[in-house]
């Protein structure tokens, strides 16, 4: 009945659209042909693997902002292990922490994404690889960032520091005088 009630509640939240889910990690991971012949491939322990689950959709984000983003983790009732979560940005994004372990208790992680001054408009996809401590089956999962144009009151202030003045253009530059011999 539990494993029916979790069925449940796992399909209702990927129908909900709670976020992008990864292909099982873990021991119990490791794919088996059935003896159908149909092709379909079961897993061998599903109770011993776990899944990452990364934001749906793109994380919008301006340059020289930063957001807070959560990756967590679904695991089996047996899947007691630590998983290394690693993530992998393009240039002109960075996650802080850039390495997270997640103990058997743990069920989520949080990370700072900051884009850069300068970074290239559009969507960029961040990769997250999750390691459990046996090293068995790594996973991974995908999100992306939409950089976005900044805000025209924010173009001024990008590389300035905290309560520095905005940078207003300078008066036109004159040509020098040339200098007689």
């Amino acid at each position: 009945m539990k494993k029916l009630a979790a069925a449940f509640l796992i399909t209702s939240m990927a129908a909900l659209g709670c976020g992008k889910e990864s292909e099982p990690g873990g021991p119990g991971a490791d794919p088996v042909r059935t003896a159908n012949g149909n092709g379909d491939t079961d897993f061998r322990n599903e109770d011993n693997m776990f899944r990452l689950v990364a934001p749906e959709g793109a994380t919008d984000l301006e340059p020289g902002k930063t957001e807070t983003i959560s990756i967590s983790i679904r695991r089996g009732d047996q899947f007691r292990e630590a998983v290394v979560l690693t993530f992998t940005a393009p240039e002109g994004i960075t996650i802080q922490p850039s390495e997270v372990t997640l103990q058997p208790e743990q069920d989520e992680a949080e990370v700072a994404l900051t884009v850069a001054p300068g970074t290239r408009v559009g969507e960029h996809a961040i990769r997250v690889q999750g390691m459990p401590a046996s090293g068995q089956n790594p996973t991974t999962v995908t999100f992306n960032v939409e950089v976005e144009e900044p805000d025209r009151d924010d173009i001024n202030n990008l590389d300035q520091p905290r309560g520095a003045a905005p940078v207003t253009p300078a008066d036109p530059v004159q040509p020098a005088e040339p200098v007689q011999p």
